[in-house]
């Protein structure tokens, strides 16, 4: 985890030190629909579930052919990972509703004398609220019963991001970039638990050039 916190000291170094010689600056909303990908020995039923990402995006170019991306995002995913049985045999699925601030700091480079770009990264996750919806149904299937509760064992969420996106200027100072981000989770996303989240998302921001 600590190669993740150099690698966001490092990003922001590289932003001061070419601050002076920055000549252009557009900031942003940026609006995703995650399609997520489940993964691990622990995950009995691996199922594509989707969530939503709002937050804004920062970018700097300082050269002709890369710029530099923060990304801010707050993502509220939900999620099916789980069906199992408990120890008297009876099935058990579990449901949970993952909400998290996701930070990337990127580089974004771009085709020459073309608007397509790409843009390398990590990621980091921060916890905010995470609550799991148990469902326990008899072997007969006559009755269900449902109970809620939190899980407080999440795991600061590590990912390596890679997107590629199209630089849609409308006017001199408005463009819209359309963007699809592949976000791989390196870490566990559950304290002992075999768990890695892949992300697919499409995104946009809506930008403003100064």
């Amino acid at each position: 985890m600590r190669k993740v916190f150099y690698l966001l000291i490092i990003f922001f170094s590289v932003i001061t030190l070419h601050a002076q010689t920055m000549n252009k600056f557009s900031v942003g909303p940026v609006a995703g629909y995650n399609i997520n990908f489940y993964s691990g020995s622990d995950l009995t039923k691996k199922t594509n579930q989707t969530g939503f990402a709002t937050g804004f995006d920062l970018e700097w170019q300082t050269e002709a052919t890369y710029s530099l991306i923060a990304r801010v995002y707050l993502i509220n995913d939900k999620s099916s990972v789980l069906n199992t049985t408990n120890s008297n045999g009876r099935p058990v699925s579990i449901d949970c509703t993952l909400n998290y601030i996701l930070i990337e700091p990127l580089l974004k480079f771009f085709a020459p004398r073309s608007p397509f770009y790409m843009m390398i990264g990590p990621g980091i996750g921060f916890c905010n609220k995470h609550t799991a919806d148990i469902t326990t149904t008899l072997s007969d299937g006559s009755h269900t019963y449902s109970a809620g509760n939190s899980i407080d064992d999440m795991e600061l969420r590590a990912e390596l991001v890679i997107g590629f996106g199209y630089d849609l200027s409308l006017f001199n100072s408005l463009t819209i970039s359309p963007s699809l981000m592949f976000e791989y989770g390196i870490n566990y996303a559950e304290t002992g638990v075999k768990w890695k989240i892949l992300t697919i998302e499409p995104a946009c921001v809506v930008k403003l050039v100064f």
